[in-house]
């Protein structure tokens, strides 16, 4: 029999650095296409996207051309500034930026001198997999003309491309692991204290914001309180103020349920927005004549009986919604209270105090007093919320967080295993073939597609775990925004470092629990753990 002759001829550039090429070309299109959209629309809505700017006219306004206020941008650019026009938040994420840029900028640099070298020296050989198709006597057929017959090789083979600088190039064995080592501790050793020097920063700032006198200062919020006018909260605040001192309340404002009075309204935002697109139609076509038709499950296009103008309709609608809305506000005190109100004292000292100190049981329920939140950021839905409710919600948040963080795996490998070639050749070979012929589309399927893929499903945690933290009962936004990133981190340690690495090493440690000493244990662990994660660089 003669050589087997491979199935297709080789790619002129190595599979990996293709698929590592059209991911940089794929990603870099999106990127420039990003910026472009984000100017257009910049010069297009500026009240949008400048609003500072097109409200109060500052000095600092920047030209309306396409591109040439991004290098004015930089010229200009100054923390101070933003810190000064823009407040805290936007200053520390600037903050933030600013050290992340830092850390990979010099993290780049190091392993330019560092890692690339070492990896590019390391000499690993890898076992490669080699299909050929041959007929009867031995020789390549053509697949439409003859029955094929796959024949399948295994060779150790060297390291070729982008593969050679990666850390697969280096032996498990090798001492140049040491460098890999030495680099990671360097790099935790930085991020650690460029973050802590940011974290500084942000308390000094902080701790100098709160020393000002400004109503928020100066204002709590008390909850999981029976208090249903003003006098029955200045009764319970007696109690735990010193020496009774309830001449330090300002204003107190009780949290009622106002549901009704936001759907109210932002049915009255919906018929506005209607009743524009309408107008705005007519003004396009003036001899046209728009109607409107009730629709119901019986008339879904609309009741031909109950057809009438379109403007006047919603003209209507919107003042019955507006006259609802008065009417609610108007009886706002006659609304249910919801256990909880905004106390404003004269001193942010008396504040401070009750919003840091323990506050007793009372009538089964445990009042707390927070540092009152910006209207804006209060979940309002959420404000009044029972202790025992907000308990179960929490509770079950945790449980439900734990467990997609154990079977999150289970999806992204189920889909990802169809974005690979190997697997992609067992369910539609057909669709192999063709993409073997072209090389830009076979790297973008090999290289490309599954990172997109797992990128995606990565996406996706964030925003289901902030949905659920919504209905965990949190009365702030800052709250909600804390278990987002206490389970995102939570998520991100389980499905990586116990789903990638303790996981297999635990399959690897029973497979050998017959012959176990602790130096197998220790040998068995030093092993595996490279080996996971080279597999998942």
């Amino acid at each position: 029999m003669s050589t087997p002759t491979p199935k297709v001829a080789p790619l002129a550039i190595n599979k990996a650095d293709l698929g590592f090429l059209i991911a940089l070309a794929s990603n870099s299109g999106l990127a420039f296409l990003f910026i472009i959209l984000f100017c257009v629309l910049r010069k297009r809505f500026p009240d949008f996207y400048s609003p500072k700017i097109y409200v109060h006219r500052w000095r600092n306004t920047l030209p309306d051309t396409l591109f040439s206020w991004i290098p004015k941008m930089v010229a200009r650019f100054s923390m101070s500034s933003i810190l000064r026009e823009n407040g805290l938040d936007v200053y520390m994420y600037f903050r933030f930026l600013r050290a992340c840029l830092f850390i990979v900028s010099l993290l780049l640099l190091l392993s330019l001198v560092t890692l690339i070298p070492a990896n590019a020296t390391g000499g690993n050989t890898v076992l490669r997999e080699f299909n050929y198709t041959i007929n009867d006597n031995g020789t390549a057929v053509n697949s439409s003309q003859f029955l094929r017959e796959q024949v399948t090789k295994f060779e150790n083979v060297s390291l070729r491309g982008l593969e050679k600088i990666t850390l697969q190039n280096i032996r498990d064995s090798s001492n140049v692991m040491w460098v890999h080592f030495f680099f990671t501790v360097f790099a935790s050793v930085l991020i650690c204290w460029v973050l802590f020097k940011d974290f500084k920063e942000f308390q000094s700032l902080r701790i100098r914001a709160r020393e000002t006198k400004k109503i928020e200062n100066r204002t709590i919020l008390l909850t999981h309180i029976q208090a249903s006018n003003e006098t029955d909260v200045k009764n319970y605040l007696s109690t735990v103020l010193p020496e009774r001192r309830i001449e330090f309340i300002e204003t107190v404002q009780i949290v009622r349920d106002v549901e009704d009075l936001h759907h109210l309204q932002e049915r009255y935002e919906r018929n506005l927005k209607k009743m524009e697109r309408i107008k705005a139609k007519q003004l396009k076509n003036p001899h046209e004549i728009l109607t409107h038709k009730v629709k119901s499950i019986g008339h879904p296009l609309g009741d031909k009986s109950t057809e009438t103008n379109a403007i006047e309709y919603y003209e209507r609608k919107a003042a019955e919604l507006l006259r609802n809305i008065e009417n609610v506000q108007g009886n706002f005190n006659m609304l249910e209270p919801k256990n909880a109100a905004f106390v404003t004292f004269t001193g942010k000292e008396m504040a401070q105090m009750l919003a840091q100190s323990e506050v007793s049981t009372r009538s089964g329920l445990i009042p707390q007093a927070f540092e009152a939140p910006e209207p804006r950021a209060v979940v309002w839905k959420w404000v009044g919320i029972g202790a025992f409710q907000f308990f179960i919600r929490t509770h079950l948040l945790h449980v439900s967080i734990f467990f997609m963080s154990l079977l999150w795996v289970i999806p992204i490998s189920f889909f990802s295993s169809f974005t690979t070639i190997e697997n992609l050749d067992k369910v539609v070979p057909k669709l192999v073939e063709v993409l073997e012929k072209n090389q830009a589309l076979y790297g973008f399927v090999a290289g490309f597609l599954p990172v997109l893929l797992t990128i995606i499903f990565l996406a996706l945690v964030p925003k289901i775990i902030r949905a659920a933290a919504m209905q965990a009962g949190f009365h702030s936004m800052t709250s909600v925004d804390r278990a987002v990133v206490n389970k995102f981190y939570g998520f991100l340690f389980i499905n990586v470092l116990l789903g990638f690495l303790v996981g297999p090493v635990s399959i690897d440690l029973a497979r050998n629990a017959g012959s176990l000493t602790f130096n197998r244990v220790l040998q068995i662990v030093s092993s595996s753990v490279p080996r996971q994660s080279k597999r998942n660089n």
